[in-house]
């Protein structure tokens, strides 16, 4: 019985992040305990390496896939690259019907039964957690009636046998930060109404501290030198955290380590000893700002600014040099706009105090309660790909949106189309001049009663159409834009050229 595990491509020009994909390796792993023969298709990586995939990607990854002879083509999906998953496996069916098609992840488990009565070709889904159901619907074919049933501890150990299906090599040459994937725990405590996380995981689970200091020096064995903790919030558990913290800092294995929190939960100490411990970085969805946001999206982490950026100074001083906050917009219409100040403060304010600003807006996702609390019509749009995300042209166009546009958040809107149009290049130059001119605009409001809103829109008119220009050059513009203004306002620059302060921030984070 033959498996092939794929990836979609992700990343069109940002390879930082590039890693083994964790979840197709322990998938991999339980099918190979079930008796089949794996192997893995990550086009996240091989999208970089091989012209074909970029110049023709379905006909070159369909005809690879064929190559491969498989029984089962299983996929994976971070949601924007879903309809890229499902036209490879209509292409596969098309070719060889005798095939059987697998889908996992958030997005596929949370729609699942809308994905299979509308496309055919989608033979399984698996719900949550895959490694079990994978065992189930192999082991039959292969004759194997011993399922090696992972614990709820073991299936965050590293999949040890499949690491040697992933050429690491190729992964070092792609992205010569040797990042690797890793999760020590798994879910988040909090419960925000926008998030997957909820519904798909359940309740937080911390893995052993001794197991992940032992699954981190077999990483560092393989050639790691950075590891991304995946959970959803590393520090569910403060006294897990501070223990774990303390076993790391004793191991002394050498690994740079960031990873997913909550601003709630950090206090000097805790950042002083995961400083110790190796962490570089850490992003925080900070997300929501202001009553009304608050309160419909169950999220509250922030009550005073200063609060916020005596957090943020702390973090930094503590050692972890890198802290990312995210902050949500919503568009004009939906009430959650009555916050956009509020939030950028907020924004500025953490800025201000030494953390990076990621401004994303509210993407409603299938099976929230977001989305069961305020149902909206949707109409296929591709701007937000084509603009704010760093993904190649075959995930930035959806053929399946149009017919579906309710099953892909990333290529639909949900607001009229000059709202939507507006919003998105709002939210864009917004991310550019908090990033950039922080004090700056601080200054606009205290002594110019001038809102940021007011000079994004200047700046945005100035600009004109960010898609007739090449999308590594856009922030750029919009910030030589910005320092006219300000030079005609006479609010001086005060640090530094907009080039140098664009080479500051990460320019393809969104």
């Amino acid at each position: 019985m033959r498996l092939v595990l794929v990836n979609p491509p992700k990343t069109n020009h940002e390879r930082a992040e590039i890693a083994p994909p964790l979840g197709l390796l322990r998938i991999a792993e339980a099918a190979i305990h079930a008796g089949a023969s794996v192997a893995i298709e990550d086009y996240n990586l091989l999208y970089h390496l091989l012209p074909e995939l970029r110049s023709d990607f379905y006909q070159a990854a369909t005809e690879r896939l064929l190559s491969l002879a498989a029984d089962f083509y299983g996929f994976t999906s971070m949601a924007v690259d879903s309809h890229v998953a499902l036209e490879l496996a209509r292409r596969l069916k098309q070719a060889r019907p005798d095939c059987s098609t697998l889908f996992g992840g958030p997005h596929f488990s949370s729609a699942a039964d809308q994905f299979q009565l509308r496309y055919p070709w989608v033979d399984h889904i698996v719900k949550g957690d895959g490694e079990l159901r994978v065992q189930q619907l192999i082991s039959p074919l292969t004759g194997n009636d011993k399922l090696v049933v992972l614990g709820a501890q073991d299936s965050l150990r590293v999949p040890r046998s499949a690491y040697s299906l992933v050429d690491l090599g190729a992964y070092f040459y792609v992205n010569p930060n040797r990042v690797f994937n890793y999760e020590p725990n798994r879910g988040c405590r909090y419960k925000c109404t926008f998030c997957y996380s909820p519904g798909f995981y359940g309740a937080a689970l911390d893995l052993e501290v001794d197991k992940v200091v032992a699954d981190l020096a077999l990483l560092k064995s393989y050639g790691a030198k950075r590891v991304f903790f995946v959970g959803d919030n590393l520090i569910n558990n403060r006294k897990w955290v501070i223990a774990l913290c303390s076993a790391l800092h004793g191991a002394n294995l050498g690994l740079d380590w960031y990873c997913y929190a909550t601003l709630p939960d950090f206090d000097v100490e805790l950042a002083q000893q995961m400083a110790e411990a190796g962490c570089s970085q850490v992003f925080m969805g900070i997300d929501v700002v202001g009553a009304t946001s608050e309160k419909q999206f169950h999220k509250a982490f922030t009550r005073r600014e200063s609060d916020l950026e005596r957090k943020i100074r702390a973090i930094r001083e503590a050692g972890i040099s890198a802290p990312t906050c995210g902050f949500i917009l919503c568009p004009p219409s939906h009430p959650g706009s009555k916050d956009w100040m509020t939030t950028i403060q907020a924004a500025l304010a953490t800025r201000r105090a030494g953390a990076e600003i990621l401004f994303n807006v509210l993407n409603i996702y299938a099976g929230t309660e977001a989305e069961q609390n305020s149902p909206v019509h949707r109409t296929a749009d591709a701007l937000q790909t084509e603009l704010l995300l760093d993904v190649p042209p075959v995930v930035q166009r959806n053929s399946y949106a149009p017919t579906n546009p309710g099953g892909f958040p990333f290529h639909s809107r949900y607001v009229p189309e000059d709202e939507w149009n507006g919003f998105l290049r709002m939210a864009h130059c917004l991310h550019t001049l908090v990033n950039l001119f922080p004090d700056e605009l601080t200054t606009l409001i205290e002594k110019r009663r001038m809102t940021p809103v007011e000079l994004a829109q200047m700046v945005v008119a100035r600009t004109g159409e960010l898609l007739a220009i090449q999308p590594e050059e856009r922030r750029s513009r919009e910030a030589r834009e910005a320092s006219h203004l300000f030079k005609h306002m006479k609010i001086n620059d005060l640090s530094a050229s907009p080039g140098g302060r664009i080479s500051a921030f990460r320019q393809e984070s969104w």
